[in-house]
């Protein structure tokens, strides 16, 4: 398969248009599209790769240790831990300079290896399978 966007790994489409990110949402807010979603994801030859942000274009990939996908999305997920009081949308806006197409998408919680929960927006995230 190679390397493709997060979205387009789960749509099954070359460049899933608003509709299909529309039914993904749907299908991960029930309990068996989940499930078959996060068995997909815990492959163990699929990687997942955080693009780097536009403001640093110079800043190197980083693959996510994926952990699980997040119930909320990022309006309603606070960012840094509850810290500031500032969602996950915000964070990308102002320290990353990233407007989300679907910030009403849930988001991917990957583990540091120090153990703290990030969370990433599907649109953001490429997949690599061997």
């Amino acid at each position: 398969m190679g390397r493709c966007s997060l979205l387009t790994f789960l749509t099954d489409r070359e460049n899933p248009n608003d509709r299909d990110v529309a039914y993904l949402r749907s299908e991960l807010s029930c309990t068996n599209g989940y499930r078959k979603t996060v068995a997909e994801l815990h492959r163990p030859d699929i990687k997942l790769i955080v693009r780097p942000y536009p403001c640093s274009p110079s800043t190197p990939e980083r693959q996510l240790f994926f952990h699980d996908i997040t119930t909320g999305n990022a309006i309603t997920t606070l960012a840094l831990g509850g810290f500031m009081n500032i969602n996950v949308q915000q964070l990308m806006l102002c320290r990353h300079r990233v407007r989300l197409d679907y910030p009403y998408l849930q988001l991917i919680a990957s583990k540091t290896p120090s153990g703290q929960i990030e969370f990433f927006a599907m649109e953001l995230i490429d997949v690599v399978s061997n």
